[in-house]
């Protein structure tokens, strides 16, 4: 029995060697497995980043960072202003100097209006000249006032150049 013991033994060790063989070689293959997914993911992401940049370096303009022009009522591309901020200033400069489009405008001193600006800046006299001689004019918006003493209104020009006629002629009534 001892030999035949040892035969099963050795039979058994046999068994038990290639065993631990197929163990040891489904483990490596699982190994070399996962190796290959992490070797494969690691081309996509390596894959998917260079498409991803060529697709940034081939963008269109109007997909471009902006920003508001500084002066001026616009968008333009930020890339250009912050290469070179002094030409987009000399441009600004120079082209506000240019008669525009749209003329800027100003609330008119002394009346409910607005007025081109240009004008009123170069010779403020004539817009005040003009004024005057337009309010000495019988007109169809005369200002009114409240008659002081009075529950009415009264025209505001007549009392401002005389307010002793007006409270003389209140007194006698």
């Amino acid at each position: 029995m001892g030999a035949s013991e040892s035969k099963r033994g050795e039979g058994d060790g046999e068994n038990k060697e290639s065993g631990d063989t197929a163990l040891a070689k489904e483990s490596s293959s699982t190994s070399a497995l996962a190796a290959g997914a992490i070797a494969g993911a690691a081309i996509l992401a390596l894959g998917a980043s260079v498409v991803s940049l060529m697709a940034e370096s081939s963008k269109p303009a109007e997909e471009e960072k902006t920003m508001k022009a500084p002066g001026r009522d616009t968008r333009i591309l930020r890339r250009t202003f912050e290469e070179d901020p002094a030409t987009y200033f000399r441009d600004l400069r120079s082209h506000s100097s240019m008669p525009s489009e749209e003329e800027k405008t100003m609330k008119a001193p002394g009346r409910d209006m607005r007025i081109p600006r240009r004008p009123f800046e170069e010779d403020p006299a004539a817009y005040f000249r003009d004024l005057r001689s337009d309010s000495s004019k019988p007109g169809e918006e005369e200002k009114t006032m409240k008659a002081p003493g009075r529950d009415m209104h009264i025209l505001r020009a007549p009392f401002e150049e005389d307010p002793k006629t007006y409270f003389r002629d209140l007194r006698k009534k």
